[in-house]
Formats: C-alpha cells, structure tokens, sequence
C-alpha cells in the first residue's frame, strides 16, 4: 500500500503486509508530513486521496488498484469542529469532537506574542515572568487583564457558520492566530483565549481552554484551592463591558466571578464543556504551523504606540 496527495505528497514507499487471513481487516494508519506551503491555504481547496493497493491472491498475476478519495483543505484559520457523519452525533461533545485542533493555533513561541508578553511583565516590574505560586499567577492574569484594557483591545462577536460537506454537518469558524489578535487588537472569545493561552504559556503557566455550547474562556491551574476550586477562571470578553451586559469598566475580580458562574454551571449542572490543554496536546503532536516572517520592529511600534490609552484612562 502506498498513497499520495497530488500536489503536495508524492507516491509513498510502499507498506507491505506479509499476508491477510482469508475473513480477516486489517486497518492501516498512516500520518502524512505535508509541506510548508499547506499553511499558505487561506480558503476551501479541492485536493484528493489517491491510494495504491497491490496485492496477489496466489491464484494469478499480481492484481493493483488505485483508490481516489476527494477532500477539502480548510484554510488555515479556519476550525471545522466535527468530521463526524450527521447520524453519528447524537450529542454537543458529537458536534465539537475536533476541538483539540484548537491547541495548534496556541503559540506562545511567536515574536508577536512575546513582544506582547514583555510589554506585560514591563507593567507588572518584570519580576514575575514564570511565575509560581499561586499569588504570581493572578498577579499575571491581573496584569494581562488590565493591560487588554488600558491598551484598548476589544471583544468583537462572532459565530461559526454550519456547513455540509458530503455526509457531515459541522460548525466552520475562521479563527485568527493570537498574532493577528494582537495586532488587530480585537478579537472573537476563542480568539482573545488563545491569546491568554499564548502569553501564559510563553511566561511559564499552564492554562485550559475551556469550550462551553457557544463560548469559550480561560482557566488557570491553581495549587490550592480558591472558593472550593484548584482554578482561576477568566472572563476574556469581559474587556468590553457590552459582551457580559455590563455599563463601565469591568474589573479582573468582576470578570472572575462571572467566568466562576460559567464554569460552576458547566462542571454542576449541564456537563456540556471539553477542556484543550494547549501544553499537553501540543507535546502530543497538535502543533502550531509554522508562521511566516514578521517586521517586528514595525510590531514594537505598534505595541508602543498603545501605551498613550493607558495615560488618557
């Protein structure tokens, strides 16, 4: 058996079986090392499967066949939640089973986000970059929060769109690296939580990207406890007081307690959540792509230029 992706893989070395037991399936699993250029794809891209099957019954000549399987190449900011067939999801876990895939849009490797990230040590004194105990970590997430604040970042609503591709019915949504986020300076829930995953990680926290029916938000691992829970859940919207039905500024504990209201509904009463561990599954495989070149001093001017909203606040 062997296989290629016109276009993008060539032919394979061939993967033999020494022989199949008359009654018997065997089920193959092969993982593709596609190119760089698959990162370029920024819309829907027909592309197929050709499988090359070889095999000899001992009844005669060898016998080939080659095997066409067509396929979408989503781009690359887009997240297709399930690839399961419309009667097979008979629940919300059916319907967001690839939800890990969105630990690959975590990058905490970035230049971006580590421009971005100094600037947030900068504020907090630099003296808590890989933090520790508990009381650092909030102290970060604090730091983090007031920073999207005074340097004006914005929550902009979104949603998913459904889409059919053959027998499969799926939630597509577009969903921008923590790079463009930063740089726009606004983003969806999934967006602003990635980027919260992004600069935690890069300043040696762990962080779970908590996926509820329709939204999204950030917890943070604790050592111990904190209102009857080993987490610091937070409000990423919460930066613009519209998104929770809020007038005025909402402060880091506000947005606590509501994040706390979100995740005590999900863990008692619904049951309706899934938690990506961005560090664990990267380290698994679920990795970001590899990102294109970036003028980063045109990104320190940028990041700079945000520090006069704090003054006028």
């Amino acid at each position: 058996m062997s296989y290629q992706i016109p276009g993008y893989i060539d032919w394979t070395t061939p993967d033999a079986l020494p022989q199949i037991p008359p009654g018997h399936t065997v089920i193959k699993c092969f993982y593709p090392q596609f190119p760089k250029k698959v990162t370029e794809i920024k819309n829907d891209t027909p592309s197929a499967l050709e499988t090359k099957i070889r095999w000899n019954d001992g009844s005669g000549p060898t016998h080939e066949e080659v095997v066409r399987d067509e396929f979408l190449f989503r781009g690359v900011n887009e997240i297709e939640y399930t690839d399961l067939p419309s009667n097979e999801i008979v629940n919300w876990f059916d319907a967001w089973i690839n939800s890990n895939l969105l630990a690959a849009m975590v990058t905490p490797n970035d230049p971006v986000v580590t421009e971005y990230a100094a600037a947030i040590t900068e504020k907090l004194g630099g003296a808590l970059a890989g933090a520790g105990g508990d009381n650092d970590k909030i102290a970060v997430m604090a730091g983090l929060y007031n920073y999207m604040i005074e340097t004006g970042m914005r929550y902009a609503g979104g949603m998913g769109f459904p889409q059919t591709v053959g027998d499969t019915s799926t939630t597509v949504q577009t969903v921008r690296l923590p790079r463009d986020v930063i740089l726009s300076n606004n983003g969806l829930c999934i967006e602003l939580t990635l980027l919260w995953a992004s600069v935690l990680e890069h300043l040696g926290m762990d962080s779970i990207v908590f996926v509820i029916p329709g939204h999204a938000f950030i917890v943070v691992p604790l050592e111990n406890e904190l209102n009857g829970l080993k987490f610091v859940p937070i409000e990423c919207t919460a930066i613009t007081p519209k998104a929770v039905e809020r007038q005025g500024l909402v402060s880091f504990q506000k947005a606590y307690e509501l994040a706390l209201g979100e995740l005590a509904k999900a863990l008692k009463e619904t049951g309706e959540y899934i938690t990506v561990n961005p560090r664990q599954l990267q380290t698994r495989g679920i990795v970001p792509p590899e990102l294109p070149d970036i003028n980063i001093d045109q990104v320190k001017r940028i990041i700079a230029s945000r520090k006069p909203v704090l003054l006028r606040r």
